[in-house]
């Protein structure tokens, strides 16, 4: 389950922060925020892509690390990158939200001003 909602969650962020991007304009603090969110994209897609091989080509060897470390400790270690996920993708939203809200209210007010 989390090699699926890894992926989502960075893909999620990407798109809230590129829609950020577009409505301020690039300044180097977004355009360093965008390349955060691409690479922890990239470390998602990695672990997605090799979870997934793993599980296809070599089912036995994950049977074997979960007999070895418990499932348990995979679920432990493997939760911070999903909470990291959320909180990013989560972050990325409320920050579009709000500027697509302030982004309206000017458009507004400009054309309140201009009749």
């Amino acid at each position: 389950m989390y090699v699926f909602i890894l992926p989502i969650l960075d893909a999620g962020a990407f798109y809230y922060t590129y829609r950020v991007r577009k409505i301020t304009g690039a300044f180097r603090g977004w355009n360093l925020l965008l390349i955060f969110v691409v690479l922890f994209c990239i470390q998602g897609l990695g672990t997605f892509i090799g979870g997934a091989i793993t599980a296809v080509f070599y089912p036995s060897l994950i049977d074997a690390y979960v007999t070895k470390t418990g499932a348990t400790s995979i679920i432990g270690s493997s939760s911070y990158n999903l909470i990291v996920a959320g909180v990013l993708f989560l972050a990325m939203f409320e920050i579009n939200r709000v500027f697509r809200r302030v982004q309206g209210e000017a458009r507004k007010d400009s054309a309140e001003n201009s009749q």
